[in-house]
């Protein structure tokens, strides 16, 4: 199951913080919206100014993936202001994230998720297929598409659009990846048939991609990124402890999301 980088990064902002030492507020604006103003209900709980310097992020809405910080906030109607101002009028669609000002901001939280997914990329490998090549005839060399790691099976398809049976798929010896600048696909001529214009099935894995977006979803392990993200925040702040505990649960997750790499390594 996949999970938004937004739902990660505010799993590590919970954990980092409760009670009075809580470290992440999230909520929807419904009121005194304005270019660098909007007012929620549910932050009129804490007194004025409690929210200054804290990072804030537009999580989902009219600006989604926007990062601000705050200047001013209002026990009335939990006003908050904010810097630097936007293009357009906030509004109830504004999801947000204000985040406590001496811990990391959500933009040192993306790079920090995105370093744990990277830090499994050929361990958490994902499966992955590509249908857009068509052969040519007396064609037996084709730019592989991009975003394979490993390369498992090749079919050819049917005399009927889109479909592949088990007798079209290719004797694995009859093809190979070479391995260059750009990497293509080498098929045998005396073990594999060309037949023109029939798309090339190509079944693979991938690495887990990087997530550049708050609705970007990763397929690996969310208990494994929060766990490895708190490790690295309390190295940082030199709590032994905690990293401790954080990178043994984290190392513990890992080892239950690898996957055999299948096929030709591409």
């Amino acid at each position: 199951m996949s999970t938004a980088r937004s739902t990660i990064r505010q799993t590590i902002g919970r954990l980092l913080g409760t009670g009075i030492n809580r470290a992440i507020y999230v909520g929807t604006p419904d009121g005194t919206y304005a270019t660098t103003t909007f007012g929620c209900a549910a932050l009129a709980l804490e007194e004025n100014d409690f929210f200054i310097d804290w990072f804030g992020r537009f999580y989902a809405g009219t600006h989604k993936d926007i990062d601000f910080e705050v200047t001013d906030s209002a026990k009335t109607n939990g006003v908050i202001t904010f810097t630097p101002t936007l293009g357009a009028v906030t509004d109830a669609t504004d999801l947000f994230e204000l985040h406590r000002f001496d811990g990391p901001s959500p933009a040192e939280l993306n790079t920090l998720i995105n370093m744990a997914i990277q830090q499994v990329e050929t361990w958490a490998l994902e499966d992955k297929v590509d249908d857009t090549k068509e052969t040519v005839a007396s064609t037996y060399v084709y730019d592989l598409p991009t975003g394979f790691y490993t390369i498992e099976e090749i079919y050819f398809e049917e005399s009927t659009a889109d479909l592949y049976k088990a007798g079209s798929l290719q004797d694995p010896k009859g093809w190979k990846i070479l391995r260059a600048a750009t990497e293509r696909l080498w098929l045998d001529q005396n073990i594999i048939t060309i037949t023109a214009t029939r798309n090339i099935r190509i079944v693979g894995q991938s690495k887990p991609a990087a997530l550049s977006t708050d609705a970007g979803t990763t397929n690996v392990d969310p208990a494994y990124i929060v766990q490895q993200v708190l490790a690295w925040i309390y190295q940082a702040q030199g709590n032994d402890k905690m990293f401790a505990i954080a990178q043994a649960i984290a190392d513990r997750e890992r080892k239950k999301i690898y996957v055999r790499p299948r096929g030709q390594l591409v």
